[in-house]
């Protein structure tokens, strides 16, 4: 199967003039952050386009949902689908499934998601990739993986492809890439030509931003997420990336970044589990879980607001109901080892290594394409002194993901651990340290960790 990319141009088209043009003025309005103004104009141009093309009144209605959905005004965006012309019901069934899926209606996101694909809607591409997305993350993996395949397919094939296509390709290169990493290059090349096909659609602008997170990459998140905000500003899913991308790069004023995204969509699932990461790292759980609670108000099934707020339990011993919230995220996604990932590192907040290192295994049994838990695994391995272990679950990750900055550095640290000098004469610690400095620094060293043990014990407990 020939999984190769070529460069795909399209010509912009311009403005047909009469209410088109008034349409493409609202778009752009919306694209460039004016939500108020963009939602109302949308919303009027919708009802009243009786005397617009077909298309045009399609484009109005689905630009009208999206703007709706990106400041998370679901139920108005709800009410919106229950005045569209019944003639629209095929081509709005993906944007439906988009808002059901944002409210963890995941059955009903189904339904519409399947009506947009046998249907054959314009963005039929776009709904076939949330239905292996939706397969990936609650249901079969095997299922999902054959639809991302498709996708090379639907890459190769003779039909023209929009930006909106080309990112729905890249997206599912980018979960192939899981067990082939080097598509992780070809997502990325396939993100920028829905850049060239549409420089106003920033949905593969964010994604690459996202993707660059996601494999630590904190300096090109940075720049592509601020690339984002310099044609919208006000972007919600933008104004959370940068925040990310500031906690990497430690940078400060994050929460304060968080909480700009906060503004523009109050109702964002991520940045409130985000900002709730924020307040466990400070040990202030009553707070974090009043902003899990708002995120599980919107999405019930949030598997990301449901793995921290069983963190948060787990660190604070609140053993059954840690249980409870686990259970509840292994019914509803039985391969999602991110639950215990997320738990895990939230240990490493409280030098929990021996706990971080026993979920990060827990993760590894339920997912073996989770890289991340390889890499989460080795480096708490290597906290607790077993470094052949280590080595070898770091390894493992490289390889499957040698894209993450993380995993590679973690190992380029440990080829230099032939020049140190290692001590295990104390039970309670192993001294590793470079041989150039052993005889100067040992003893300060020693001094230090002890000190450093002895509080540790007196806040956590030995």
């Amino acid at each position: 199967m020939k999984r190769g990319f070529l460069l795909v141009a399209f010509a912009a088209l311009g403005p047909s003039g009469g209410g088109a043009q008034t349409l493409d003025e609202a778009i752009s309005a919306f694209r460039a952050g004016t939500y108020e103004t963009a939602i109302e104009s949308l919303g009027e141009i919708s009802r009243s386009g009786s005397n617009l093309s077909p298309n045009d009144r399609r484009r109005a209605y689905v630009a009208y949902l999206s703007a709706l959905t990106e400041v998370g005004r679901y139920e108005d965006a709800l009410e919106a689908l229950t005045q569209a012309p019944p003639v629209l019901e095929t081509e709005l069934a993906n944007s439906a499934g988009e808002i059901y899926f944002a409210l963890g209606r995941i059955d009903e996101a189904r339904v519409q998601f399947n009506r947009a694909v046998q249907g054959r809607a314009v963005d039929q591409h776009s709904a076939r990739l949330k239905l292996a997305v939706i397969e990936w993350t609650y249901g079969d993996r095997e299922a999902a993986l054959a639809t991302f395949d498709s996708f090379i397919d639907i890459y190769n094939g003779s039909t023209p492809l929009s930006s909106s296509d080309l990112t729905a390709v890249a997206t599912a290169v980018r979960y192939l890439g899981s067990r082939e990493h080097a598509l992780f290059q070809d997502a990325l090349r396939a993100y920028d030509e829905a850049i060239v096909a549409d420089p106003g659609n920033l949905e593969p602008r964010i994604l690459i931003g996202e993707f660059f997170l996601e494999k630590y990459q904190g300096t090109e998140a940075d720049a592509a997420m601020q690339e984002v905000l310099q044609l919208n500003p006000n972007h919600p899913r933008a104004l959370l990336g940068l925040a990310r991308a500031m906690l990497f790069n430690n940078s400060v004023g994050v929460a304060e970044q968080v909480d700009k995204a906060l503004e523009q969509n109050e109702n964002l699932v991520e940045a409130r589990v985000f900002k709730a990461g924020l307040l466990i790292k400070v040990e202030d759980h009553e707070e974090a879980r009043s902003e899990l609670q708002k995120a599980l108000a919107v999405n019930p099934a949030s598997l990301e607001a449901l793995s921290a707020l069983a963190g948060s339990h787990y660190l604070q011993g609140e053993t059954e109901e840690y249980e409870r919230i686990r259970d509840q995220v292994n019914e509803l996604a039985p391969t999602y080892a991110e639950v215990y990932n997320d738990i895990a590192l939230l240990s490493v907040e409280s030098r929990k290594y021996f706990e971080a290192t026993r979920l990060a295994e827990e993760a590894v049994r339920i997912d073996s394409l989770s890289w991340r838990a390889y890499g989460i695994l080795g480096v708490n391995q290597l906290r607790l002194g077993l470094i052949d272990e280590a080595k070898a679950n770091l390894e493992t990750a490289f390889e499957g993901d040698p894209h993450s900055v993380w995993f590679f550095n973690t190992l380029l640290l440990m080829d230099t651990f032939e020049y140190y000098d290692i001590d295990d004469e104390d039970p309670r610690f192993l001294f590793v340290v470079h041989e150039r400095e052993s005889a100067l620094l040992q003893p300060y060293i020693e001094q230090i960790t002890e000190e450093a043990y002895e509080a540790l014990v007196e806040r956590y407990g030995g």
